[in-house]
């Protein structure tokens, strides 16, 4: 069945993208694919579990482009808010001090990657004026890694986009993190249609126009070039 779940995800996926998921991703990739199967032969029963698994390599795939090749950078950071002129932007500060603070403990020694929820803060905060204006370490990642991609800033917009796109099932409206979420801490009702949810996040993941696994290891290129300081968009290493 891992076999069968190896040719699937390359094929939907391409090879191109397949090949540079890193390790964990493809072996829970294929873990969802095996479990899918047993619920449609009615042998489990918790459709929760396949997108609690889908959610997490998406979360660790952000990580790989947005965080890990940056963690350096996160953590000698230093934070200079300007004044509060209002209670509006004494909480608009809050709200960056909060993801600022998180990344320096999640940068710390104990390596731990910010949750999905956390880093579509970091996203949302790529390119923001208010957030540049209190640490210039956003400002200076988009120095180095805009060199090697300079639509990176414009595809963690978009990266925004598809996170809090929503998806419908069974009448339940949820995007990426919620499902995160709601999969790893499943109500008692069943009041998601799980199944249907699944693929329409399958969807976008592989399919055009999101795309959204092909999106992550082209933004995870260009920081590991950018942090190499290699010309152009140099390719990851291939996962063996």
């Amino acid at each position: 069945m891992r076999i069968a779940g190896e040719r699937f995800w390359s094929n939907y996926l391409t090879p191109e993208v397949w090949t540079k998921l890193d390790p964990q991703s493809a072996s829970e990739l294929v873990d969802a694919f095996s479990t899918e199967y047993l619920l449609k032969q009615h042998v489990l029963s918790t459709w929760s579990t396949v997108a609690l698994a889908l959610c997490k390599v998406i979360e660790r795939e952000i990580a790989r482009s947005i965080f890990v090749p940056w963690r350096r950078d996160f953590q000698t950071a230093t934070w200079e808010p300007p004044p509060a002129d209002s209670e509006k932007t004494r909480k608009r500060l809050e709200s960056r001090l909060i993801t600022f603070k998180m990344l320096q403990l999640c940068s710390g020694h104990k390596r731990h990657s910010p949750t999905l929820g956390q880093l579509l803060f970091v996203a949302k905060f790529w390119n923001d004026p208010l957030m540049d204006q209190c640490t210039e370490v956003f400002r200076s990642i988009r120095a180095k890694v805009s060199r090697v991609r300079p639509t990176f800033s414009d595809e963690i917009a978009r990266l925004v986009r598809l996170l809090e796109q929503p998806f419908t099932a069974n009448g339940s409206v949820m995007n990426i993190p919620d499902a995160r979420n709601r999969s790893a801490h499943p109500r008692e009702e069943n009041d998601i249609d799980w199944n249907v949810f699944i693929q329409q996040l399958k969807d976008s993941l592989g399919k055009p126009p999101a795309e959204l696994l092909k999106l992550l290891i082209g933004l995870t290129a260009a920081s590991n070039a950018a942090q190499q300081g290699a010309p152009g968009d140099a390719p990851q290493a291939a996962r063996p």
